[in-house]
């Protein structure tokens, strides 16, 4: 079941209006400013990420959409999952008559699965909040330092 997990900060319109605002009084400062929060944002979401495979991890990239609009994002169809854990589910075979996988190195085949579902695992929302307190020192450190 693949999904698409987005997350929408309420007033981020406003605080985007006022960055373009600086942006106009104390130049390519703040342009600086939001890239270094959006690798920042980037880091500590892959630092915080459970890894298996590192799929999920390698999936949250970064990309520029303007001077100051940059979106950091995690591609990997089940990140929403990861985040906010799943419910109790039946999975069932789309493309053949039988699902396969392996338990303890022993190949199993069946024709559904009831998956008991799993915890919330989260790293977007945590990461998110260690970003915003460290907002104003990197601010500093690029804006008003150069």
């Amino acid at each position: 079941m693949a999904g698409e997990l987005v997350i929408e900060f309420i007033g981020l319109d406003k605080l985007a209006a006022a960055l373009r605002r600086m942006a106009s009084q104390t130049g390519p400062g703040v342009e600086e400013g939001i890239r270094e929060l959006s690798k920042l944002f980037q880091s500590e979401a892959a630092s915080r990420v459970p890894v298996k495979t590192g799929r999920l991890k390698s999936s949250i990239q970064t990309r520029c959409e303007g001077s100051i609009r940059y979106v950091v994002e995690a591609t990997a169809p089940y990140a929403g999952y990861v985040e906010y854990g799943s419910t109790s589910h039946l999975i069932e075979p789309t493309k053949s008559r039988a699902l396969r996988f392996s338990i303890d190195g022993r190949v199993i085949y069946a024709r559904r699965v009831r998956h008991p579902g799993s915890a919330p695992r989260p790293y977007w929302r945590p990461a998110y909040r260690e970003t915003v307190k460290k907002a104003a020192k990197v601010f500093a450190g690029v804006v008003w330092e150069g």
